[in-house]
């Protein structure tokens, strides 16, 4: 179950609980006040908050689908986790992961817990 306890617009690990079978609906580009590049920006069918995309799920989107288009992705099902094993600043935090889901997710129309 999504825990909806912190706010903001942007998905954190801290909203996700257990796995999320979603559906990309748009893509954007935004710039924030800490860094001096646009920041690509996924928007998910029924759910409110987005997700501020990194190079590493960027990376796996682009080897899923064989594009670096994202308007190509739009519509297409993915999986949005927790790793609980992030590197971040020299230490292993909690981060969101995107992956492929499988047929049977697919299929089921929902991801299954790992």
């Amino acid at each position: 179950m999504r825990a909806r306890k912190f706010l903001g617009n942007y998905l954190s690990a801290q909203d996700v609980s257990e796995p999320l079978f979603l559906h990309f609906e748009k893509f954007e580009e935004t710039k924030f006040e800490d860094s001096d590049r646009p920041k690509c920006i996924a928007h998910f069918r029924h759910e409110p908050k987005s997700l501020v995309m990194n190079s590493t799920n960027l990376n796996r989107m682009i080897a899923h689908f064989g594009t670096d288009e994202t308007d190509d992705w739009i519509g297409k099902p993915v999986i949005l986790y927790v790793d609980k094993e992030v590197p971040m600043g020299g230490k292993l935090v909690e981060g969101l992961r995107l992956r492929a889901p499988t047929e049977k997710e697919i299929q089921l129309g929902q991801a299954s817990p790992f």
